[in-house]
């Protein structure tokens, strides 16, 4: 049953998510927290909230969905798929450079506080990845 809300979730957010005639970024918000209210594990929905943040250009909201990857993978002890790690770079390397990297420079202290690590503060990602170990505290 777990599997099928998390899929009737991935399902809305694709499709209220892309900009056009049906987006509607509530109606993908609301499927993504449904998906992770059941199983905040599901990595097919944190990329759901990865997609959503970049289409609402929410960077905070962002940077929020990769930390919780981030600590979900620490958790469970496991590397995020391949999918995953490619949609964190996009997303993290979008259009508006110089917004994104004030908000780096900014949130860099309050991201350490909660355990993450964004690309290029800290230690570097192992190659080829956004979605890095966390260092230990």
């Amino acid at each position: 049953m777990t599997t099928r809300i998390v899929d009737v979730a991935h399902t809305a957010a694709a499709h209220h998510t892309p900009a056009g005639p049906h987006q509607d970024l509530d109606a993908a918000r609301q499927a993504v927290a449904t998906g992770l209210d059941v199983d905040d594990a599901a990595e097919l929905i944190h990329g759901d909230r990865l997609r959503l943040g970049d289409a609402a250009g929410n960077r905070p909201w962002l940077h929020t969905a990769v930390c919780r990857v981030q600590r979900m993978n620490r958790a469970l002890g496991c590397s995020p798929g391949p999918e995953t790690e490619q949609l964190v770079n996009d997303s993290l390397s979008g259009p508006n450079t110089a917004q994104r990297n004030m908000l780096e420079a900014t949130a860099g202290p309050v991201g350490s506080r909660a355990g993450c690590q964004f690309p290029g503060r800290g230690r570097p990602p192992r190659p080829g990845s956004a979605v890095a170990a966390i260092p230990a505290a």
